[in-house]
């Protein structure tokens, strides 16, 4: 079951500085953890240049069941703790170097859980071509893999999970449609999100 849609103010936050190399000492947090992919593309009428002014755009996602349970039976896994802060500092590093085909150039600036009326995972990123965000790939972990949660790592999209914002904070643009509301971890498939221009 999903909840409500997360109330920001009582995350997690991790704000976790510098980068991450896929080598050695990070291989095992990929074989246990992954990702999803969301592609940011114009709804009807939106103009190609919506993401124009764009400073940062946050992508939020709730939890399923399994991955939901994963953590209430194993809260050393959280970005917080002891077993789940290095993958989390890795991954900070890896999202936006991970090799998928027409990704969003971009830098992880924090990485947020939520634990209080849902359970949810928010990353917040920062464009570096904010030209390219059109039609862009954007990476989202880390996740558990199945491997590691032992079911089916699946999360949903609501409207208004992907929103980008200008220096002072004011939402430039938002998607409210997504091609499927679920996505599972480990799976090739990518979502695609209706942006619209928000005014």
């Amino acid at each position: 079951m999903f909840g409500r849609r997360p109330l920001w103010s009582s995350l997690l936050l991790l704000a976790l500085p510098g980068a991450a190399s896929c080598d050695s000492e990070t291989s095992g947090i990929e074989e246990d953890h992954g990702y999803i992919l969301l592609r940011l593309s114009p709804a009807a009428d939106t103009p190609d240049d919506w993401a124009a002014g764009t400073a940062t755009f946050s992508i939020n996602v709730q939890y399923g069941a399994c991955l939901a349970d994963f953590y209430e039976e194993n809260p050393t896994w959280k970005a917080n703790e002891v077993d789940g802060m290095p993958v989390f500092e890795a991954w900070n590093g890896m999202l936006c170097t991970l090799p998928v085909e027409g990704r969003a150039d971009c830098t992880v600036e924090s990485i947020f859980q939520e634990f209080s009326n849902i359970s949810a995972l928010l990353v917040r990123y920062t464009p570096t071509n904010v030209e390219a965000l059109n039609g862009a790939v954007v990476p989202i972990g880390p996740l558990p893999t199945q491997a590691m949660a032992g079911c089916e790592p699946r999360v949903r999209f609501e409207p208004g999970a992907a929103i980008g914002v200008e220096h002072i904070g004011e939402r430039v643009w938002e998607a409210m449609s997504f091609s499927s509301e679920t996505a599972v971890v480990g799976q090739d498939e990518i979502v695609e999100a209706e942006v619209s221009v928000f005014y």
